[in-house]
């Protein structure tokens, strides 16, 4: 009976293990795929982009809405601000794999992810972070 046992366990722990490989396995080639938004393909090729993920309902996502909105006119054509509502686009949030809402992600021209952030950002640390990435 112990040897049974014994061995139910190790087949348990083989399952998960596998499971976790291939989950893990799928997050990974989530973050490093393009998305799509829209008609918007994240990150947007030769641009500095910024993605913010958030929701339209989310206190904090209703405190950054004026400033994606500022950024998308200040910086078009030189820079991405794309806002995707991960409320009604839950696959978005899977596809980033975000932890929480509002969190905006940066990528350099190159389409690499320079950084992330979690929670309201301000317009200045925004602003800061493309000058950094090379947006005149």
């Amino acid at each position: 009976m112990n040897r049974t046992r014994g061995g139910r366990v190790v087949a348990i722990l083989v399952v998960l293990a596998a499971a976790f490989l291939l989950l893990g396995k799928t997050a990974l080639t989530a973050q490093t795929e393009p998305a799509v938004s829209g008609s918007v393909q994240v990150p947007v090729p030769g641009l500095v982009t910024m993605v913010d993920l958030g929701a339209t309902e989310c206190i904090p996502c209703k405190m950054m809405a004026p400033i994606i909105e500022e950024l998308q006119t200040e910086y078009q054509g030189r820079a991405a601000v794309v806002f995707i509502d991960v409320w009604k686009n839950p696959a978005a949030g899977r596809q980033f794999g975000i932890r929480t809402i509002p969190t905006q992600i940066f990528y350099d021209a190159q389409g690499k992810e320079t950084g992330r952030h979690e929670g309201f950002l301000d317009k200045q640390s925004i602003v800061k972070t493309f000058t950094d990435l090379g947006v005149r």
